[in-house]
């Protein structure tokens, strides 16, 4: 039963600490996005494919930590990173068109 505990506190800190770091860096990148699309820009699709990494890792560990909350809080973190790539994409595709 320890053993199960330590575990689950293990995985706790790993998941959070996992969306807590991506939380920071999209916010910095959002804050300093004048600075940032120029090394963005060329490696927008690996820049992508990074987000989809996480989350399916995100996604494993909420899985098979077999709590709803985890499941939950993944969701809404998926949500909000979709609505966050989207309005990058959008600024990418200005900025490519020249607006």
């Amino acid at each position: 039963m320890k053993d199960f505990v330590q575990a689950s506190k293990k995985i706790s800190f790993l998941y959070h600490g996992i969306i807590l770091a991506s939380l920071v860096g999209e916010v910095v990148m959002l804050w300093q996005l004048e600075r940032v699309v120029p090394v963005l820009y060329p490696g927008f699709v690996a820049f992508l494919l990074f987000h989809l990494v996480y989350h399916i890792i995100l996604f494993v560990i909420a899985k098979r930590s077999g709590r709803l909350d985890y499941l939950v809080t993944w969701g809404l973190f998926l949500m909000f990173n979709l609505l966050y790539d989207s309005f990058l994409a959008l600024v990418f595709l200005g900025l490519s068109f020249g607006m």
